[in-house]
């Protein structure tokens, strides 16, 4: 990561028309990392420029052993408060957090997540994905009501050809992996019926 821009130069946080230095001399910030103050107290040097932007990050190069299997880990934060400077503090924490968590080898759990249980209004059929699929896709429904629940894959004359849910499901949204082995390239429709809802969709197989 060498922090300069496309005519290989590094950003001088001094002048640098899209953030301020706060609290410390702008000749001492290092221009390697942008934005590196902290905007909730007004410290360092800081985004005050209101515009669409986008920052690319890389790390490397990394040295692989050949034919062996690596893992690579990465996470995605996100942190939401009460106002935008709120929201900094909770992805502050939220890293530190998943950081721990990294850190202890993956033993040192999280407790401050609240578990909330979702609530379904509406009866609804999604579309497949992925579509068109070869030979599994994956259909995911939602229903509002207890029922007895029937989805069942059809070929385009109407013919049953598969039942993948023929049971009484609580309310809930659910997701079933449909394998299409030994049927033939084609569109299909898939039916969803629980209650008094019905709605089918298609989806189509390409071998």
């Amino acid at each position: 990561m060498t922090g300069k821009n496309l005519l290989g130069q590094y950003t001088d946080p001094c002048t640098w028309m899209g953030g301020v230095v706060y609290g410390v001399p702008c000749a001492d910030v290092n221009p390697i990392y942008h934005y590196s103050g902290d905007p909730v107290n007004s410290f360092g040097w800081i985004n005050n420029f209101p515009c669409d932007q986008r920052m690319w990050t890389n790390v490397g190069p990394f040295t692989l052993p050949q034919n062996e299997r690596v893992d690579i880990w990465t996470a995605y934060i996100v942190g939401r408060g009460n106002d935008n400077l709120n929201s900094v503090t909770k992805l502050k924490e939220y890293t530190v957090a998943a950081n721990n968590f990294y850190t202890s080898n993956f033993t040192q759990l999280p407790t401050s997540v609240k578990d909330e249980k979702i609530t379904f209004r509406d009866y609804k059929l999604y579309q497949n994905y992925p579509n068109p699929f070869n030979p599994t896709t994956t259909l995911r429904y939602s229903i509002p009501n207890d029922g007895a629940v029937t989805l069942k894959i059809y070929n385009i004359l109407g013919q049953e050809v598969a039942t993948l849910v023929n049971e009484y499901q609580k309310a809930n949204e659910y997701q079933i992996h449909f394998d299409s082995k030994g049927l033939a390239s084609g569109v299909y429709i898939y039916r969803l019926q629980v209650n008094d809802f019905s709605q089918s969709k298609k989806m189509i197989l390409l071998k």
